[in-house]
Formats: C-alpha cells, sequence, structure tokens
C-alpha cells in the first residue's frame, strides 16, 4: 500500500507539469490561415439555336433490278436456222431486232392446203349456183308438162265417163300423171336442199379460211423479235436445235429503267407523309392509299451505291409502295424508280 501511495506521489507532479505544457504550446499557437474557394473556369463552345424548316427523311436498303424484264418463248415447234450473232450474255440489242428464226417448211405447206380448200369450196359453191339454175329451169319446163297431163287426164276421165274411151287409156293417163308429178317433186327436193347445200360451202370456206390464218400466223411466229431494247441475261438455244412450242430461246433485261424495292421502316413513312396531310385526317398507311398521293407530292429521292469510299448517285423517283408491309421488321417496300439507267451513265461515275 505504501508502495502505491508513493508511485502515485511521484507520477502526478509529472502528468500535471506535462498537461500545462501541452496546454501552454496550444494556447501560443497562431489560428490557421483560411483560404476562400474560388469557382473554376471552364472553356466551352457555345451555338446558337435557332427555328429552321427541316425536311424529313426516310432511308432503307434493297436490291437494283430491271423495270422490265423479257423471256423470248417460242409460239411454234422448228428447226432454228438463224440466231442473231449479238444473242450472247450481256449484249445490248435496239426495239425489234431479231432473234432467232425457226423452219417454216410446215407452215407454208399447211397455207397452200388451205388455199387450195378455199378454191375447191369456192368452186363447190359456183357450181350450186349453177345447179340452183338449171334445177329452177327444168322445173318450169316438167311443171308445165304436169299441167298438160292433168288436162289430158281429166279429158279421158269424162270420156271414159260417157263411155267413149276405155279403162286401160285412162289408168295410163293417170299413171303418166303420177310420174310427171313425181319429177316436180323430185326438182323441188333438190331445189330445197341448195340453201343448205350453200350454207355447208360457206362454213367451209370460212374454216379453210381460219386454217390460213392459223398457218400464216404460225409463219409470223417463226421468227422472234424482241419488243423493246435490252440487255441479254441468258441464252438457252443454239443454231440446228429443234425448239418446241412453248421452250424459252432467251432471257432479256430492260434497260430503259431501273427499279429498287427500298425496305423502309413504315414510321419513317409516316413522318414521312404526314407533312403534307390535314393534322386531322391523319396517315393512311395502306398501299392503295399512298400510291394515290405519290403523284401529287412533290418528294425528291435519290439511290447511292457505295463502293469502297466512293458514293455513286443516281436521281430517281418514288414510283410506288409494296404491297404489303413485312410483319416481322415492320418494314414496307418502297419502289424507287430510275429512268434512262443507261443512257444517264458516265464513265467513271455511274
Amino acid at each position: 500500500m505504501k508502495i502505491v501511495v508513493k508511485l502515485l506521489l511521484m507520477t502526478l507532479p509529472i502528468v500535471a507539469l506535462g498537461v500545462g505544457f501541452v496546454a501552454l504550446t496550444i494556447s501560443n499557437k497562431p489560428a490557421p490561415v483560411q483560404e476562400e474557394l474560388a469557382e473554376r473556369a471552364v472553356s466551352v463552345r457555345v451555338i446558337e439555336a435557332r427555328f429552321a424548316a427541316i425536311a424529313p427523311q426516310a432511308s432503307g436498303f434493297g436490291l437494283i433490278a430491271p423495270a422490265r424484264t423479257y423471256e423470248a418463248i417460242a409460239q411454234v415447234t422448228g428447226t432454228i436456222l438463224y440466231i442473231n450473232p449479238l444473242l450472247r450474255k450481256g449484249d445490248i440489242l435496239p426495239e425489234g431486232a431479231l432473234l432467232v428464226r425457226l423452219s417454216d417448211s410446215d407452215y407454208k405447206l399447211a397455207a397452200a392446203q388451205a388455199r387450195a380448200n378455199i378454191r375447191s369450196a369456192e368452186a363447190k359453191l359456183a357450181e350450186i349456183e349453177v345447179s340452183e339454175d338449171n334445177l329452177e329451169a327444168g322445173l318450169a319446163i316438167e311443171e308445165e308438162s304436169l299441167t298438160l297431163k292433168e288436162l289430158e287426164l281429166e279429158r279421158l276421165r269424162k270420156l271414159f265417163e260417157t263411155g267413149t274411151a276405155s279403162q286401160a287409156s285412162r289408168e295410163g293417163a293417170r299413171a303418166a300423171y303420177l310420174a310427171q308429178l313425181q319429177k316436180v317433186q323430185n326438182l323441188r327436193n333438190s331445189l330445197a336442199l341448195l340453201p343448205t347445200q350453200r350454207q355447208v360451202q360457206t362454213e367451209q370456206i370460212a374454216v379453210h379460211q381460219a386454217t390460213l390464218a392459223t398457218a400464216e400466223l404460225n409463219i409470223d411466229r417463226t421468227e422472234l423479235r424482241l419488243p423493246f431494247a435490252a440487255r441479254v441475261d441468258a441464252v438457252e438455244v443454239e443454231i440446228a436445235q429443234l425448239v418446241r412450242n412453248g421452250q424459252t430461246v432467251a432471257k432479256f433485261d430492260g434497260i430503259n429503267a431501273a427499279e429498287v424495292e427500298a425496305q423502309i421502316p413504315a414510321s419513317d413513312m409516316q413522318t414521312l407523309f404526314r407533312q403534307y396531310e390535314d393534322e386531322t385526317s391523319g396517315i393512311a398507311l395502306a398501299p392503295s392509299e399512298l400510291n394515290k398521293l405519290l403523284a401529287e407530292l412533290p418528294i425528291s429521292a435519290q439511290i447511292v451505291l457505295k463502293l469502297g469510299l466512293q458514293d455513286i448517285v443516281w436521281p430517281a423517283t418514288l414510283d410506288r409502295i409494296s404491297n404489303s408491309i413485312d410483319q416481322k421488321t415492320g418494314t414496307m417496300g418502297v419502289i424507287l424508280r430510275v429512268d434512262n439507267a443507261y443512257s444517264a451513265a458516265q464513265l467513271g461515275t455511274r
């Protein structure tokens, strides 16, 4: 116990002395300098916002294709006698160019036979006309003879009643009268058949004329010509080949115009067309309604083909709207048309 008291008596003065030194040091230390915080300046670029009219735009992607295509199909059967030297894939042929010529021998024979049949039917028709005249003249003579025999029969009947003529004479006159009546009836029947015979020959002439027209048409069909200027896409025949009716000879792509069916979101098309509609009427997205608006809307369009770092641009027109909206992507087909696609080409540019 004495030892503890002694330690306390020795420690307390030392602690009191340390505390007093610390308090003296703090009281004599100068206050810290306070620095006022300032806002940091930052350089910015300012653009003034102004009201301006902005034309809405819509873009999409699609594949270009010729506006017109043509597939030359044989309408008759025949062996190829001639093929245009320019009928090769990639070559361009003008409108009306002769593509191939088929053998027309069979069709010329058919036309000659039809002409012969027509002449034969016309001859029979002329024969009927002559026969009618002869029969009418013969009928007039036989009718006059019938009248005489009828008078003779009546005279002998009266004489037989008075007893001055025999029964054999009367029966003979009656038989002669009936025979003459039969001749007259035969002539009348022959005349009655003439209109039908004439009609039959007339119809035969019409049939043969149709056969002749078909043969002549087939002769014309042995030559296949191009209905419009086009580039050859494919050739499927060779010289001396037998081509059958309905067989494809060649395929062509028109060069006067090209089309692109671009797939554009329906919402973008609605925004594009909304500026031309009354605010309360709304926009009908039915393709038929949109097609009616196209002719009246001042919409410009262009087709861009990216080749590396170069963009090749064609001026185009908004021709029509496709017939449906893709349910998966929500896009609709917008068909752009480029007229004079080849004549407007520029070497090294487009």
